[in-house]
């Protein structure tokens, strides 16, 4: 799960009293942490405290990561200051920020890299967290300041449908609405009081109102939920020009694109495109900027090539496939950092390719979806080019020029898993016919 704050500019109702509430944090059925708010006014001034953990494993490895915030408000709650910061054993950064005539100054090491924004955020109401939101949001304009982009987002916030929520055993009748913006969605059901008691992310993650913190006994091992198992005949498919698969558990109503073409719950995957598409997604974020180690990797990677296009492009595949050990990692970085620290996983294999071949002067973008690898499916992520009329798709990851035809595309767009998340709907499965 990734950091989330809240603060509001302009919020009408007053905090009587000091209040804490607590929620689980699940993923899927299985929970893996806790989250936890207090609200307090003393004086003229209301301050909140979040704080929130999560556990899982990783390869039998024990993974915690930690989340802490204090925010100032104003009795009408119009932010003063606020400071959050997360730590685990991969990663630690902080986020502050203070507000003075209507300007919001944002200041972060969130990608190990000091970052300051200065955002207009005069009549607006900015949410971060939607577990801290009430009622009163609703019929504002919202919005949402994200981190990646490190631009504010509008929040859509849907209709009103009365449903039921059930906690520690009773049923609970509830209000829900759909929270919306460019990066994420929620289904958030508040109690008669107002209060937020339970969100579902369209990244899988559910948040739901209990009695007290209590840290989780027995993590689960992230991998397995994200393995896949695989049905058919997968011996040969690193060699096959064309696979069919029959997918379930996508959100999205075709699947279809340049190599892939869907009928019912049946996907055609093809090692040669169907057709070129005129553009690709877009990949505007400072986390894929070249500073002077990408810059450096690109001129290595140039010296090799010989003038030839194509021979650079699987250079650039092999340079990332043989700087990156294979590892697990939780967090997010540049691509500056991430060729720093030497390892990651498919994210960042697929982000820093995306940084040289940008550098080289190709058009990149990132993808993410399945990939069968040994003994199942996984989730994953991938690059394309488009390049002189052409589309070629690589895996940095697997050292591979032409992406086979395991390569099930879900989704496009930065950061990979987490937009994969929002176009899949619950776990996938798939089986080979063809």
């Amino acid at each position: 799960m990734k950091l989330k704050f809240v603060f509001s500019v302009s919020l009408s109702f007053m905090l009587l009293f000091s209040e804490t509430s607590v929620m689980d944090i699940y993923i899927g059925s299985d929970k893996v942490g806790w989250y936890q708010m207090t609200t307090e006014k003393k004086d003229s001034l209301i301050e909140v405290t979040e704080n929130s953990k999560m556990s899982i494993t990783v390869y039998g490895n024990a993974m915690n990561v930690s989340a802490h915030s204090f925010s100032l408000y104003d009795s009408n709650w119009s932010i003063i200051k606020f400071l959050s910061g997360v730590e685990s054993e991969q990663l630690s950064f902080f986020v502050n920020g203070f507000v003075k005539n209507k300007k919001l100054t944002v200041k972060s090491d969130i990608a190990q890299g000091y970052t300051e924004d200065v955002i207009d955020i005069a009549g607006k109401v900015l949410l971060f967290n939607v577990e801290a939101a009430t009622k009163d949001f609703v019929g504002k304009s919202v919005y949402q300041y994200n981190p990646l982009t490190r631009k504010l987002e509008k929040i859509t916030i849907g209709s009103k449908e009365a449903d039921t929520v059930k906690i520690m055993g009773k049923k609970i009748p509830s209000d829900a609405y759909n929270f919306k913006s460019e990066s994420g969605e929620w289904r958030v059901y508040f109690n008669k009081e107002g209060e937020v008691i339970k969100t579902v992310s369209s990244e899988g993650i559910t948040m739901i109102r209990t009695d007290s913190a209590k840290d989780v006994s027995s993590p689960i091992d992230i991998l397995n939920w994200f393995f896949i198992y695989a049905e058919g005949d997968f011996k040969s498919i690193g060699k096959a020009k064309k696979a069919v698969f029959v997918i379930e558990g996508a959100r999205k109503d075709s699947l279809s694109n340049y190599r892939q073409m869907q009928k019912g719950d049946t996907i055609t995957v093809s090692l040669s495109p169907f057709f070129v598409p005129e553009k690709l997604s877009q990949m505007d974020t400072f986390y894929l900027k070249a500073g002077e180690r990408v810059k450096e990797a690109a001129r290595e990677i140039k010296k090799k090539a010989n003038d030839d296009s194509l021979k650079l492009m699987q250079n650039a595949v092999s340079y990332v496939y043989k700087k990156l050990k294979k590892g697990i990692y939780s967090g997010l970085k540049t691509s500056e950092e991430i060729l720093k620290q030497g390892y990651g996983d498919c994210t960042e294999h697929a982000q820093l390719f995306a940084s040289i071949a940008n550098e080289l002067g190709f058009k990149c973008d990132i993808v993410s979806g399945i990939v069968y690898s040994k003994d199942g499916f996984y989730y994953h992520a991938w690059n394309r080019i488009l390049f002189r009329g052409n589309i070629y798709t690589l895996d940095a990851t697997f050292n591979q020029y032409d992406a086979d035809v395991s390569h099930i595309q879900l989704s496009e767009g930065f950061p990979p898993v987490k937009v994969l998340f929002s176009d899949i709907s619950s776990k996938v499965s798939v089986r080979r016919i063809e």
